[in-house]
């Protein structure tokens, strides 16, 4: 029996088109303005992990409302022009399309910039998607075409790099927000669309092994790990309680990929990711629940 998922959700920048150009040309143009000194591609990657509204106030402080519109005036004025999709892209969402298998975008891009690009290349987007309300995450499974799903995949994470030496009351905020989007976040999503698992559905969880114990050996990242050691513990605890409705969970690491999320670093492209994660869940069965996958098919430690 061949499985059809009936939507599948992307995100966007750096993931579906190439915005890194437009990105870090206008970093550097509200750095230029601030008289700042200007980052290098390579700085900039490393740099950029956060949406402008978030960062700025901790970059540039009472100045952040200046530099948020100097950046937004840019990127408005520059962003269709710079629009390139990556090699592939196009074929995968033409090939949703004539397959009759919608297609979806979450992204926190400011809506007006997003709906520009997305008019731009012809996609439809539903906005609102927010895995830490389950009003909204309601509202998304109301919004999906009716019928039972095949496969649900639950993609959520947000990074922050706490240090043990500087764990002050912001940084203990920051690991409160990702227990709430890395480990509650995928847990309100399941539950959001149980009613439309059915005997034989599988639920692909993206988590990470940093986020296993018994592979730490650097330490830090302490919002990160535990937020990814709790998902792991929900996904074990969801592979049992769903393992009676005849529903499958697996606990997926992609790698580390090249995303906006690690600054343009990593070992592997997303599209190779997504391939080895679909394999994945191509080989989920009952037997396998509650298991802790890598990518590349190599079951990792706890």
């Amino acid at each position: 029996m061949t499985l059809v998922p009936p939507a599948l959700l992307f995100d966007w920048d750096n993931t579906l088109i190439d915005t890194f150009p437009v990105i870090f040309a206008g970093h550097n143009t509200v750095r230029r303005a601030l008289g700042e000194p200007e980052w290098t591609a390579d700085q900039a990657r490393g740099i950029i992990r956060l949406a402008a509204k978030d960062a700025f106030p901790l970059w540039y402080k009472d100045r952040a409302r200046e530099a948020e519109q100097v950046y937004v005036d840019y990127v408005r004025a520059r962003h269709l022009d710079t629009l390139t999709v990556f090699d592939g892209s196009r074929d995968l969402l033409r090939y949703l399309h004539e397959t009759g298998i919608p297609a979806g975008i979450v992204s926190n891009k400011r809506g007006e910039f997003l709906r520009a690009e997305l008019d731009a290349l012809g996609v439809e987007v539903v906005e609102g998607v927010e895995v830490t309300d389950s009003n909204s995450l309601q509202r998304a499974e109301q919004s999906v075409s009716p019928g039972n799903i095949d496969r649900l995949i639950v993609n959520a994470g947000v990074l922050e790099t706490e240090r043990f030496d500087a764990l002050d009351e912001h940084a203990f905020a920051n690991i409160e927000k990702q227990f709430n989007v890395n480990a509650i976040g995928p847990l309100r999503a399941v539950h959001a669309f149980q009613a439309r698992l059915q005997p034989g559905s599988r639920v692909g969880i993206l988590t990470s092994r940093m986020g296993s114990m018994a592979d730490n050996g650097s330490g830090g990242y302490y919002g990160y790990r535990m937020s990814k050691a709790a998902v792991n513990a929900a996904g074990k605890s969801l592979a049992n309680d769903l393992r009676p409705r005849g529903v499958a969970v697996a606990l997926l690491h992609p790698g580390f990929v090249r995303t906006g999320m690690t600054g343009g670093q990593g070992d592997v492209d997303p599209a190779q990711a997504a391939a080895g994660l679909s394999d994945r869940l191509d080989a989920l069965s009952l037997e396998s629940s509650g298991r802790f996958w890598h990518a590349n098919g190599s079951e990792l430690p706890w």
